[in-house]
């Protein structure tokens, strides 16, 4: 590989390969290759170009090993927001060698969309909020999924307070004991997933202030606390 420091690259990310589209100073594309996602492909393919050469890819749901791949080649990844390079790109027909081309020479012209990479580190902590995130998501579907199967039976508890509270719990038993056998069943199955990921998400936010130890697989279990309470019913 030349000496020269005026390539940018261009890399159109998918789950099992991606292609790479080497542009010159002058924006002209040199030459492209497809590189299939095994460990050190990536970091092998970029090695040859002299340190500090910008590589553009998109927000993509696998672009965290692929940056750090980047940067172990000695070359600087430049993170593009997908739906605005689309936009910018301006292609009617999307394909990946006009992706890759396309990447490339928004790198090169310095119109990029990017945005912020954080931190390896920081990217690994952001996994723990998120999957709090998806605990509470989950806990809201779960109770509008109860609500409804007693509003298709015409059954409430006469409160406006939150049903689920330990407070209502003999009232809840005695609506759930109304309700036919396979949505009685259904309902108790609800109620278990929401009983565990009530006790996980408690346990996620607890883990921030705490240190993360406590998140460790081997230190809890996803059946038993959600089995003990779902028992009660």
């Amino acid at each position: 590989m030349s000496n020269q420091a005026h390539y940018k690259v261009g890399c159109d990310a998918h789950k099992r390969y991606s292609l790479f589209a080497v542009l010159d100073g002058n924006g002209k594309v040199l030459r492209r290759r497809r590189i299939d996602h095994e460990p050190g492909a990536i970091r092998a393919f970029l090695s040859p170009f002299p340190p500090g050469t910008p590589v553009a890819l998109e927000t993509v749901g696998n672009w965290y090993w692929i940056v750090d791949e980047i940067e172990e080649a000695g070359c600087v990844p430049h993170l593009a927001h997908a739906a605005k390079a689309k936009l910018m790109m301006g292609y009617v027909h999307k394909t990946d060698k006009l992706d890759a081309d396309g990447l490339g020479l928004l790198l090169h012209n310095g119109t990029l969309p990017s945005v912020w990479i954080p931190p390896g580190e920081l990217r690994d902590e952001r996994e723990l909020p998120r999957t709090r995130m998806t605990f509470s998501k989950m806990r809201t579907q779960l109770k509008n999924r109860m609500h409804a199967t007693f509003a298709k039976y015409g059954l409430s508890l006469d409160t406006l307070s939150d049903i689920y509270a330990a407070k209502w719990r003999a009232e809840l038993t005695r609506v759930i004991g109304r309700l036919p056998e396979e949505p009685a069943a259904a309902w108790s199955r609800s109620w278990s997933c929401w009983t565990w990921s009530k006790v996980r998400s408690t346990a996620w936010k607890r883990a921030f202030s705490s240190g993360y130890g406590s998140l460790r697989p081997s230190n809890w279990s996803c059946r038993s606390p959600a089995r003990r309470r779902s028992s009660r019913l």
